[in-house]
């Protein structure tokens, strides 16, 4: 038995789990019942009172930070150092088998590990050497072909030009990997699996040096990684693994659910203990999360409960626009400050970093700190630095900061040879660099080639900052994006970062357009000057009293004293992308129960009436999560002025001054839409998926569901209600 002090802290089921002997065993750890703490203790008393050595345990996580924290752990419960290097991520420990293997496998152990931007300059050459033009689109998609093949997602093979060609590169590639002696991290998990089935005698050296293997976060496990802890524990049979199958929140990643689901098939007679007592979250929390949860089909079963007494409803607040969203949770956050909180209290999530921004807006204009977790500050993003950068050469063309920046985006063929040039040019003129851009003798100093795109560039911003004197500034910020193709620029550029690129660009015509309709009269150095103050608060950078926001994917394994769950609403929670797929509705549906179960003492939860898409008012529909939570769980403090018949609840009572109410917001988004009519051959267009033809309808009124296959060649069952589809006209091009 471990300790007597140790024994105290352990409730039944965890000691059940710590005590556990020889065998398969699968801990299913419900969020915050204290896996961490069965893990710690299993290693310390195997340890401690088994008398097995720690380099006979292999103890296995997803992150270096997660695999520190649990050594550090261990040895203070064991109170001894661990000398061992089997405590670590997946990819570490198969780095380490290989560099021992390495000569069995042609290597030499002093190989290196490419990262991201290694395999993409590799991946540029060899395309070069293949005479294909080294897109960055290009490169996307041979990057996620060779991740696929390795994580055995997909086989080396295919038909049609685009899988040939890249067959043709992943067999070059990985040739030059092995000549330069080198790993890209799809490759530290893909060739100990191989040596294994490969080399019954390599099996046997790494396998038979471990007594106990131990798994943390086994939800998260692709194929490859089930597979490697299979074999790896084959051996000596006592394999433990801990996770939680509703917490599998990364499939996008390559996570396979089926891990956990059927663990017993990779380890026959495994026995299971559910850890189901909370230390984290209140019983009305519990029970929400536990009401959303068990909707899903794909989960093996339990429900978390609490020994705390009492605790807040969850709050529920619906708003008519994202701006009034963002300033309502700041107003509320605020509110409860001045009650004596700490600003470290409060987390706020969302399902898209784009989200982010009209809640940032909300804190800077309430002052109230904050910082990002896992992105950047909206208006600090990349893609929005360039085009404010656009936006400050209209006001003020003596920026060359400014200028500097937008000289080549998007690409226009001026490298640095003709920007130290017309650098030269202007310092010899004693004149701001985009006076020199349009200077007679330009050509003279640039060459012709890089004249033209300069000239060019002079022209545009002329013409815009003469408009930019009288015009309202979103109709002119809109026309300027569209007319320099910037969102093509990184759509097509940048494959899936390029789309969120984009994403965020839209989002910043959406805040000049909200930023008119709040200030009619207002041009766009109004707007640049309401911005550059907002991001200057210097308090900002002090994280330990601060609100944190982050996306309900990073928001996973923290915890808070109250949690925001913002923009519940169709297309966005769930994502548009997860309409029609029953598993990606049911992944949806655990990333919010990873966002509920973050909340420790209050979670409130929000969604708005209409977000602006491209400096548009889009209707947006309540998520179909939210009817899954019982009412008697819920106080909605949505002001009455706000609420329509569908969004109404039986536990209203929030007096109307609670949250700000701006008269002059669109009164056409207070009304829910009506659920569009399809016919069998219908041309609908949709705002992810592009254009497509109806192919079958099923159901009527709120229930109708329609079959589309769209141009881009994939087929959708959608439930028309909760879609954002219209009908294409005809007259247009729709592809069919």
């Amino acid at each position: 038995m471990i300790g007597k002090p140790l024994t105290k802290e352990l409730n039944s089921e965890q000691q059940r789990a710590v005590e556990f002997g020889d065998g398969a065993l699968l801990v299913l750890a419900g969020a915050g019942s204290g896996k961490t703490r069965v893990l710690t203790y299993r290693y310390a008393r195997l340890v401690r009172e088994m008398r097995i050595h720690s380099s006979a345990i292999l103890a296995v996580t997803f992150t270096n930070k997660a695999a520190k924290e649990m050594r550090e752990r261990i040895q203070g419960v064991i109170g001894d150092p661990i000398q061992t290097s089997w405590i670590g991520t997946f990819h570490s420990i198969c780095a380490r088998m290989i560099r021992m293997a390495a000569p069995r496998l042609g290597f030499d152990s002093r190989f290196t590990i490419f990262d991201g931007d290694d395999q993409k300059s590799l991946l540029k050459t060899i395309c070069r050497d293949h005479a294909l033009d080294p897109t960055p689109e290009r490169l996307s998609r041979l990057r996620t072909y060779i991740g696929r093949v390795k994580s055995g997602m997909e086989e080396p093979s295919g038909e049609g030009p685009a899988h040939e060609e890249a067959i043709r590169i992943y067999h070059a590639y990985q040739k030059t990997l092995r000549r330069m002696n080198a790993f890209d991290f799809d490759d530290l998990l893909a060739y100990p699996l191989e040596m294994f089935r490969k080399d019954e005698s390599l099996l046997d050296e790494f396998a038979g040096r471990f007594e106990h293997v131990l798994v943390d976060e086994y939800q998260d496990t692709n194929g490859v990684q089930n597979e490697l802890v299979r074999l790896l524990s084959s051996r000596c049979r006592n394999i433990c693994a801990v996770g939680d199958d509703d917490q599998s929140i990364y499939r996008w990643r390559g996570a396979d659910i089926a891990n956990i689901l059927h663990f017993e098939d990779s380890f026959p007679g495994a026995e299971v203990i559910r850890l189901e007592q909370n230390y984290r979250s209140t019983k009305p929390i519990l029970d929400a999360a536990a009401a959303v949860i068990k909707n899903n089909s794909g989960r093996r079963g339990k429900r978390l409960w609490t020994e705390r007494k009492g605790g807040d409803l969850l709050t529920r607040h619906h708003f008519r626009s994202e701006r009034d969203e963002g300033h309502g949770l700041a107003r509320d956050i605020q509110r409860r400050m001045d009650g004596g909180r700490s600003p470290s209290d409060f987390a706020i999530f969302y399902r898209t970093n784009a989200q982010s921004r009209s809640i940032e807006d909300g804190l800077r204009l309430h002052a109230i700190p904050y910082m990002l977790v896992g992105g950047t500050r909206f208006y600090e993003r990349k893609e929005v630095k360039d085009c404010l950068a656009y936006l400050r050469l209209l006001v003020n063309g003596r920026d060359d900061v400014a200028l500097g920046r937008v000289l080549n985006v998007p690409a226009r063929g001026v490298g640095n040879r003709s920007r130290e040039r017309l650098a030269t040019l202007a310092g010899s003129r004693g004149i701001p660099l985009l006076q020199a851009a349009g200077a007679p003798d330009l050509v003279d100093a640039v060459g012709t080639r890089a004249a033209r795109p300069i000239g060019a560039l002079y022209d545009l911003l002329l013409r815009y900052a003469r408009r930019a004197e009288n015009e309202p500034p979103h109709d002119l910020v809109h026309d300027l994006i569209d007319e320099i193709r910037l969102l093509a620029h990184y759509e097509d550029k940048e494959g899936e970062k390029g789309v969120l690129r984009a994403e965020n660009v839209k989002e910043l015509v959406s805040a000049v357009a909200e930023f008119e309709r709040r200030k009619p009269a207002s041009r766009l150095a109004d707007f640049l000057e309401e911005v550059s103050l907002l991001t200057d608060i210097d308090s900002w950078d002090d994280r330990n009293a601060a609100v944190t926001l982050m996306t309900l994917h990073n928001s996973k394994g923290l915890e808070f004293t109250h949690v925001y769950i913002s923009g519940l609403e169709e297309g966005l929670l769930p994502h548009a992308r997860s309409v029609g797929d029953d598993g990606e509705i049911e992944e949806e549906r655990r990333l919010l129960y990873v966002g509920i179960t973050r909340a420790k003492d209050r979670l409130t939860l929000s969604s708005a009436s209409s977000r602006i898409r491209y400096g548009e008012f889009v209707p947006s529909v309540p998520s179909r999560f939210l009817e899954e939570i019982p009412p008697e769980l819920v106080d909605d403090l949505t002001p009455r002025n706000t609420r329509t018949e569908r969004h109404s609840h039986p536990l209203i009572h929030e007096e109307l001054d609670s949250f700000p109410d701006y008269e002059n917001e669109s009164q056409e988004i207070q009304a829910e839409p009506e659920v569009a009519r399809f016919r069998k051959g219908d041309l609908v267009k949709h705002g992810s998926w592009g254009a497509g033809r109806v192919t079958a309808v099923e159901g009527k009124g709120l229930q109708t569901k329609i079959s589309v296959t769209f141009q881009a060649g994939f087929q959708k069952k959608i439930m028309v209600r909760y879609a954002r589809l219209e009908h294409f006209p005809r007259s247009g091009k729709s592809g069919y």
